[in-house]
């Protein structure tokens, strides 16, 4: 494994990061979901390369770069595809599966960390698809589910369960929608569904689910992958074009005022795109977008406007999932992809903080060797202090170097990628580190 470049962030904007690959998930061809659970780490839906029924699981990553497969999901389970972090530090996995006579969308629960999962209900109903492709718990509680209904002239709707997934409802809709890709809440309470449909393909409740109506038509879009909330109430939308577009190129789209009217951001931005899969706003302000056929990623400083390339993710045809892990002061980004890898770029959270004439020269802030056993240099004039921190974000160790002493090492640490803080008068950097095992 390869460290991860340290990335500058210039308040012109962000350069191309260095995406690299996590450790392996054994046996996947494809990363549906990825999310941040309960505990901090992270977890995966995948599809695994087996021509067996039992064809899909989920990993889990609790130093966020290895990754070991969760405990087994009961019945035949050929799609995890939706995966959230619920309330009181449970997993939910929506799926396709048979279980015990239950066939088609299934929900299961894991209250231990995915070592366990228990299964909760089947999602039914007159308009209810193969398998449950999102699941969303409001903070009223209520767990709201979508499906791939896949009947274009017959609106489908998420489905509803007020006691966390033992039983179901069906929302009410006004519009078409098939395909449910993505469920979203909002601070002021309205749940938002993005699908595959006809005129609006993004819909809106503002009753907890009960009642669904198409939001105002996203131009030339007949595919919503990905909805993120953004800043003072905005609402990011990704979408894929109609069958038949005006231009065959992914786009984004932004409300202000609760999808009574959608706005295209950045055009001609994508034109080398098919679709956008995946969108992530991050907590420094910066809004991602992760798009098909080349898995290409996509970054904006100013909310949408202008857009940067930040590089492909290697060997993937799509960025399925885009999300933030904050470690300390530093922030990765990960990407769950087509071809069963999840990527991570590491990126400064202070964006923008510094310009060209301040920031330090690369240079200075090369620590060497990297990756180490456990000696490592630095080249700096003056006094500074150095803090270690691991994975989770917790002190291992710190430093205090002398003006002209270059070296310190890491003792009594184990093998993984640490985040190494400089701090020299006013200046402060973090740049990660690989620890190798002892040979």
């Amino acid at each position: 494994m390869r460290i991860l470049a340290l990335v500058v962030v210039l308040a012109a904007g962000v350069e191309a990061l260095d995406w690299q690959n996590t450790g392996e998930l054994t046996g996947a061809k494809v990363v549906r979901d990825l999310i941040v659970g309960p505990d901090g780490h992270l977890y995966a839906a995948a599809g695994l390369d087996t021509a067996s029924a039992d064809s899909a699981c989920v990993f889990v990553s609790p130093d966020l770069v290895t990754w070991e497969r969760c405990g087994d999901i009961p019945g035949d389970v050929e799609i995890v595809a939706g995966l959230f972090n619920g309330v009181a530090d449970t997993l939910f996995a929506g799926t396709g599966a048979t279980y015990q006579g239950n066939v088609g969308p299934l929900l299961y629960s894991s209250s231990d960390k995915g070592s366990t999962w228990q299964f909760r209900s089947q999602i039914t109903g007159e308009r209810v698809g193969t398998t449950l492709t999102c699941v969303l718990e409001t903070r009223a509680g209520a767990i709201t589910a979508g499906h791939n209904y896949m009947a274009m002239h017959t609106s489908g709707a998420p489905c509803l369960s007020s006691d966390r997934g033992g039983s179901w409802s069906q929302g009410a809709v006004t519009g078409r929608i098939a395909d449910m890709y993505c469920l979203l809440e909002t601070a002021d309470n309205n749940l938002f569904c993005g699908g595959w449909g006809t005129g609006g393909v993004v819909l809106k409740s503002s009753d907890g689910g009960a009642n669904w109506a198409a939001t105002s038509e996203l131009y030339d879009a007949g595919h919503t992958r990905a909805l993120v909330n953004g800043p003072a109430g905005a609402i990011f939308a990704g979408t894929y074009p109609r069958s038949s577009p005006q231009e065959p190129i992914g786009r984004v789209f932004k409300t202000t005022d609760a999808g009574a009217s959608w706005q295209q951001l950045g055009y001609g931005f994508f034109n080398g795109t098919s679709g956008i899969r995946s969108l992530c706003w991050t907590t420094n302000g910066l809004l991602f977008a992760g798009s098909a056929p080349s898995a290409e990623v996509f970054v904006s400083s100013d909310s949408g406007v202008t857009w940067t390339s930040t590089g492909a993710l290697p060997g993937a045809a799509y960025a399925a999932k885009l999300v933030e892990k904050t470690i300390g002061d530093s922030m990765f980004i990960y990407a769950g992809a087509s071809n069963g890898d999840v990527f991570r770029a590491y990126v400064p959270l202070h964006v923008g903080v510094r310009s060209p004439a301040t920031a330090p020269a690369r240079t200075s802030v090369r620590l060497v060797p990297n990756p180490t056993r456990g000696e490592l240099s630095l080249s700096l004039a003056g006094r500074a202090a150095v803090t270690v921190t691991d994975a989770g974000g917790r002190r291992v160790a710190g430093y205090t170097l002398e003006a002209r002493q270059s070296r310190f090492a890491l003792t009594g640490l184990a093998a993984g990628v640490y985040l190494v803080e400089v701090k020299q008068g006013t200046d402060r950097w973090t740049e990660p580190v690989l620890l190798l095992g002892r040979p």
